[in-house]
């Protein structure tokens, strides 16, 4: 009779243990290792990111600039600069409520001339930063990579209407576009898009692009994708969507300024969908912004560390405005548990967040 019950209970223990296995699997909670054991550092302060693509910005590698309240906390104008150093731990302001770009200790920022009611633009160290006008009326402010004047000319990555075209990186690097992208990767393709494919065969043109180290260089071929640029590596990254189905998204891309050209696959790990990549001391960071989400649950949303077949998962919920500071030992980025609270103005709020990965799970 013992007995009995003994097999009977050790069976049922079984069938739990492989219901929660199941569950587990079904759920997606088996695709990445363990939880990251490098801390991630809350600092409680909230930005008001009246840049979004510069919001925080490394000035150096101890030291990050944001737009906050004067109290930190959500409100409404007048904003001013706050400058925190991670090494210290100390805040600072400054008057400055709109800066625009940081690159090698270079920061472009504006303010508004209230005589004329035109913005002015001043470039330099933070402390040191003078009036930096437009040298004419050709010229504009390249904040993805040079944060500095360059010609209108140069396009930039958006917005061609003709090809061939160019589309300016750093300095006097280029990517030509020779042939546009129109094929459709399969996560990108609607009813409407297979069926035309089947009426007419046309499935679109891989498209083709030659990046060109300087104007007299012949160039080489590359692959025509969204390029950002890593002042750690000093090199451009292509990333995007990931699918274990397409061989075209398999992989992400490094592009030396020299020309040299190195795809890295993706682990098995990885999670299907959008992922943003960002070098770091110790591998790749990836902000993961797709999935299945609601306004109060993020799903897998957030940042993991990639390095080598390992996936690690560091934090979940609504991330933005990813920074990687000069050195390539710490993030900095803009994080709330979910959509709902990245958007409110009471607490729980987002906030600036900070992971060093050069100090593990240390504090700052």
């Amino acid at each position: 009779m013992y007995l009995g019950f003994r097999r009977f209970k050790a069976g049922s223990i079984g069938i739990f243990v492989l219901l929660i296995s199941l569950l587990a699997a079904l759920t997606g909670c088996d695709r990445t290792v363990a939880d990251s054991p490098y801390k991630v550092i809350d600092t409680g302060y909230w930005p008001a990111q009246v840049n979004p693509l510069a919001e925080p910005l490394w000035l150096d590698n101890e030291r990050i600039i944001f737009t906050s309240t004067e109290s930190l906390v959500p409100g409404k104008p007048p904003y001013s600069g706050k400058v925190w150093n991670m090494a210290t731990g100390k805040l600072t302001s400054t008057p400055l409520d709109s800066v625009r770009c940081a690159r090698e200790g270079q920061v472009v920022y504006t303010k508004k001339d209230p005589s004329s009611n035109q913005w002015v633009y001043s470039r330099g160290p933070l402390e040191s930063a003078k009036e930096h006008p437009a040298p004419g009326a050709d010229m504009r402010m390249d904040e993805f990579f040079d944060c500095d004047w360059v010609p209108k000319e140069s396009a930039g990555q958006f917005g061609f209407a003709r090809y061939p075209a160019k589309s300016k990186l750093r300095g006097d690097n280029y990517v030509e576009i020779l042939e546009p992208r129109t094929r459709l990767a399969e996560h990108q393709k609607r009813p409407y898009d297979r069926e035309q494919e089947k009426k007419t065969g046309d499935v679109g043109s891989k498209g083709k692009a030659i990046y060109h180290v300087s104007p007299d260089d012949q160039g080489r071929e590359v692959p025509i994708r969204y390029w950002t640029y890593s002042e750690f590596l000093k090199a451009y990254i292509s990333a995007g969507y990931y699918d274990p189905k397409d061989p075209e998204t398999r992989s992400f891309w490094i592009l030396q300024r020299n020309g040299g050209l190195k795809e890295i696959p993706y682990p098995k790990a990885m999670l299907e969908g959008r992922n943003d990549i960002y070098p770091v001391k110790l591998g790749y960071l990836v902000q993961y912004s797709d999935g299945k989400y609601t306004e109060t649950d993020p799903g897998d949303r957030g940042l993991y560390l990639m390095q080598g077949k390992q996936v690690q998962r560091l934090i979940v919920g609504a991330v933005h405005s990813v920074q990687i500071s000069p050195d390539g030992c710490k993030a900095a980025f803009v994080h709330a548990r979910n959509t709902n609270e990245y958007f409110s103005l009471k607490n729980p709020y987002r906030t600036i967040k900070l992971i060093n990965f050069c100090q593990g799970g240390a504090t700052p």
